[in-house]
């Protein structure tokens, strides 16, 4: 009697482990269609609001600005008057959600930046910070341009 009261407990822990683990695997970045280097030259070019800094600090490497994917080239261009732009080809280019991807918030490593973290948006980054990064729209935007590095020739 003792031993199907422990399996029982045994099989339930299990159990309880599992969702949580679906559960917290869902939290991540959306799910994105896997796309081809012809639909994104199909698309045109694709441009996302974007925030960079440097790791393990909110020092800005790049700050906000517009990021723009044309043909195979990402372009940095920054708003703020300090911030450094950059251009490279996307193949050169490593990336992948950071943290496992709660907040949408992305780590993104080239030749000429070294490594920055990031937040991207289609169409507007809460520069106050009143806003968190787990904005669903930003999670979205970092999904797809991470698919589109992917289908580029980058490393996820």
């Amino acid at each position: 009697m003792m031993s199907l009261v422990f399996l029982m407990a045994v099989v339930m822990a299990v159990t309880l482990a599992a969702v949580i683990a679906i559960v917290v695997s869902r939290r991540g970045l959306p799910r994105v269609n896997r796309l081809h280097p012809q639909q994104i030259a199909a698309a045109g070019p694709q441009s996302f609001d974007a925030q960079f800094w440097r790791p393990g600090t909110r020092a800005v490497q790049a700050g906000f600005g517009r990021l723009t994917v044309v043909g195979d080239l990402l372009t940095f261009r920054p708003d703020d008057a300090g911030g450094a732009p950059f251009t490279v080809h996307a193949s050169e280019v490593h990336a992948r959600p950071l943290e496992g991807g709660a907040g949408g918030a992305l780590w993104l490593w080239t030749p000429e930046t070294g490594d920055l973290h990031g937040v991207l948006s289609y169409d507007y980054i809460d520069r106050l910070g009143r806003a968190t990064g787990a904005d669903p729209r930003e999670r979205l935007a970092t999904a797809e341009f991470l698919e589109v590095v992917r289908a580029l020739g980058g490393r996820i």
